[in-house]
């Protein structure tokens, strides 16, 4: 469900962008990925029951679409896309917490190492411009340097423990 809700959402960021004639090619890749990704995990698993949590983002997802229409302006679509992508990151963080290895810190930090160019190359200087690889950009510097410290202390934890 996790990757039906990221495609979802990039997909609302990507025709906002589109809409403000701020498109970049990263969320054109970072959809079409998401999408690739979303397929095979669908195509290869079994279908697993919707978590609560789950089913509110792609709610909120959803009133974002409403938010454009009501106030016809694509920035509330990015925004709100952004936002919930926000909320499902604090889960990811908890999951990391538990299971570092269930991540790889150099997958992580490639998205973020993407947006310096984006950022440098922007259309223009504005929020529906800039958001997204910002946002991309902390995102995902600030999980790889989580999971790394994350699994070097517990790596330091392991080998502190004095064996009985």
């Amino acid at each position: 469900a996790t990757w039906i809700i990221f495609f979802l959402l990039d997909l609302l960021v990507l025709a906002g962008m589109l809409a403000k004639g701020t498109v970049n090619g990263q969320i054109i890749v970072g959809t079409a990925t998401t999408g690739i990704i979303m397929g095979a995990t669908l195509g290869t698993t079994h279908a697993v029951p919707w978590e609560p949590h789950e089913k509110g983002f792609l709610a909120v997802g959803f009133a974002g679409v409403g938010l454009w229409i009501v106030t016809r302006d694509p920035l509330a679509g990015i925004l709100v896309g952004i936002l919930v992508v926000e909320l499902a990151l604090a889960l990811t963080f908890l999951e990391v917490w538990r299971d570092p290895s269930r991540e790889s810190a150099l997958l992580w930090f490639l998205p973020a190492l993407a947006s310096v160019p984006i950022l440098l190359t922007a259309p223009e200087i504005s929020l529906a411009a800039l958001i997204q690889p910002v946002v991309w950009c902390l995102n995902n510097t600030v999980m790889s340097l989580f999971i790394l410290w994350r699994t070097s202390s517990l790596k330091r934890h392991v080998y502190a423990t004095p064996l009985t």
